[in-house]
This record gives structure tokens, C-alpha cells and sequence, in this order.
């Protein structure tokens, strides 16, 4: 049986990056978009800063060029 946290006590959360010169896996922001209207809703909060980031340069080798460019 599983066995839940304590309330209040945050996960520890890892981001992998998928695209490359944002630094959105560090940051604490994030968007979440609604698919049915498109509408996008902004979060910021230092909740959101992920405990560790990890950069596959695998990952972002075969991402369109225009993605890259615009990723920097």
C-alpha cells in the first residue's frame, strides 16, 4: 500500500527539457492551456521551480530547425 506525504509537504519535481535556450525548466512559471476554447492561463509561483533540470542534448537533436532558431 502506498503510503501519501504529509500535507503540505511538496513533491520534489524534475524537469527534462524537450527544446533548448528558453530555460523554462528552471524558472517558476508555467502555462496551462485550455485545448477546447485555446485560452492559455498564466502561473507563477516559486512552488513551481523544479528541484533539479536535466538537459538531454539527445532530445533536442532532431526538433524542427524553426523550433530551434526560435528557442535560441
Amino acid at each position: 500500500i502506498y503510503k501519501f506525504p504529509k500535507m503540505g509537504v511538496k513533491a520534489k519535481m524534475i524537469a527534462v527539457t524537450t527544446t533548448s535556450g528558453t530555460g523554462s525548466e528552471v524558472t517558476p512559471f508555467a502555462v496551462v492551456t485550455d485545448d477546447a476554447t485555446g485560452q492559455k492561463y498564466p502561473l507563477a509561483d516559486y512552488a513551481l521551480t523544479p528541484d533539479m533540470a536535466i538537459v538531454d542534448a539527445n532530445l533536442v537533436m532532431d526538433m524542427p530547425k524553426s523550433l530551434c532558431a526560435f528557442g535560441g
